[in-house]
């Protein structure tokens, strides 16, 4: 009879243990998901209007009570937003509100206007914005003015692009993360404005505000310094840049960049997938944007061949704005063929396989 007692007391015993653990383990569990981490939020709306030159929308998140802003951005006349993704960093938990504000510009205020658009209070990961929420101002209670905020995990990965060629400067490249139905260029069709800015100029500041304006994009990085040829340095410059950007799970990763001494030449990298976890590597291709003749003539190319490429040049005397070597009409994009030698471009600057190594690594977020 005390054995039986003392195995019925025994297996509470363990029972009660293992209770006990499991209870803890979903404690640790919960606190480590809900640690502080870094968040996507997706908006759209509809009826958002135009603001002013001196204005834009900022929206904010209400974290523990507390406003933290997710970004500003401007809506045009036809209702598509400057930007539709924004990030900002907050335990899961502690995540409330969603308000939208109009703010002036310039704005020296770190808090949010009184000026409350739209709101909506988050169930799990989404809120639905409307004007009839007690956080919007009374001058807008009841306008014909809706949207959607939603919550996504945000991955950090580390990337690192080296230049494989040996007489080829890439310019500032541009770099973005976004669904896989987004193409910043594709083979086998004609460049956009956008590309054939950055192939003839090295100019990528209209890719970075297009790819910015796409719904379908995570994130955008403008890296803003040039790569030198591989293995060289010039001007404080070398041939490897390494920078973080952020993704949404599933995203894909593109960039592109000019290869400097060509007439419209670029590098590039279209929705390559983001590892899960660990590193890869992946080779950005040379591409001709087919939008200028390839003269390989020094008035032709830009200054910056000489200044950090591998052999001087005469100089572009005219800025690169010579209509006389316009493709006419444009061509699609394909393989560059590499240095012909016909002009004042040599063997020096030619080059071989891929133009760049782009490593991307999975940061723990």
């Amino acid at each position: 009879m005390k054995m039986k007692k003392f195995a019925v007391l025994l297996f509470v015993g363990i029972g009660m243990l293992g209770l006990l653990w499991a209870t803890t383990s979903a404690t640790l569990a919960s606190y480590k998901n809900d640690r502080v981490r870094t968040w996507f939020v997706g908006l759209s709306f509809d009826g958002l209007e135009e603001l002013a030159a001196d204005e834009v929308y900022e929206g904010w998140i209400i974290v523990d009570g507390q406003p933290v802003s997710t970004g500003t951005f401007t809506v045009d006349d036809d209702g598509a937003l400057s930007q539709y993704n924004f990030a900002f960093e907050a335990r899961r938990s502690q995540i409330g509100t969603f308000v939208l504000t109009i703010e002036p510009v310039p704005d020296n205020d770190p808090a949010p206007s009184d000026v409350h658009v739209v709101a909506g209070d988050f169930y799990r990961r989404y809120a639905k914005l409307t004007t009839d929420h007690p956080a919007v101002s009374e001058e807008y209670q009841g306008e014909d003015i809706s949207g959607t905020a939603v919550i996504y995990k945000a991955l950090r990965y580390e990337v690192t692009i080296e230049n494989l060629t040996p007489g080829q400067p890439l310019s500032p490249p541009v770099v973005a993360t976004h669904r896989r139905s987004a193409n910043l260029f594709r083979m086998g069709y004609q460049a956009s404005p956008e590309i054939e800015a950055i192939a003839e100029d090295g100019d990528a500041s209209g890719a970075a505000a297009l790819l910015r304006g796409w719904s379908q994009t995570a994130d955008v990085v403008s890296i803003g310094v040039p790569l030198t040829p591989n293995g060289s340095t010039a001007g404080g410059f070398s041939d490897t840049i390494t920078f973080e950007i952020l993704a949404r799970p599933g995203d894909r990763l593109s960039l592109a960049t000019m290869l400097i001494c060509t007439n419209d030449g670029f590098a590039g990298l279209d929705r390559a997938r983001l590892p899960r976890y660990g590193s890869y590597s992946f080779y950005a291709k040379g591409y001709d944007a087919g939008t200028e003749m390839n003269t390989e003539q020094s008035q032709d190319i830009v200054d910056p061949c000489s200044g950090i490429g591998p052999a001087p040049l005469n100089g572009d005397p005219n800025g690169n704005e010579n209509a006389l070597v316009d493709a006419d009409p444009h061509m699609p994009i394909r393989r560059h063929a590499g240095i012909q030698g016909s002009g004042d471009l040599s063997e020096a600057h030619d080059w071989t396989g891929p133009a760049a190594k782009v490593t991307v690594t999975r940061v723990d977020n």
